[in-house]
């Protein structure tokens, strides 16, 4: 079994990773999510449901809680990310999981562009 995640989900796959050993693969992985979510203390509206969900600072509370500071298991991740990524910095994750097996593209999105 192994994981696969992209921006939040790429942190989320992070501590699953670590907390589970399993190999997981990381897209674009948010890595400190916590330290921007300030800002978004607001409803968000899901533009596929309709649905609702507030950030509150118990979200982000939630999400210091899973940060892992160091990989135990650096080897378990394949990480790919695009330099041009609008939404994060592409050197967070670079830095964090240097130990990793680590695909830096350039140009690129947050989208990550040429998945296939």
């Amino acid at each position: 079994m192994g994981l696969i995640g992209s921006s939040l989900g790429g942190f989320y796959a992070t501590y699953l990773s670590q907390q589970f050993n399993l190999p997981a693969v990381l897209i674009n992985p948010a890595v400190g999510p916590f330290d921007r979510w300030e800002s978004y203390l607001v409803d968000h509206q899901n533009y596929y449901t309709d649905s609702v969900h507030t950030v509150t600072p118990a979200y982000i509370g939630e999400l210091r809680q899973l940060y892992c500071k160091t990989l135990r298991y650096p080897q378990n991740f394949r990480v790919m990310v695009q330099t041009g990524d609008e939404t994060l910095d592409y050197r967070l994750a670079a830095e964090k999981f240097s130990k990793a097996e680590l695909v830096i593209r350039q140009v690129g999105s947050h989208s990550y562009d040429g998945y296939a």
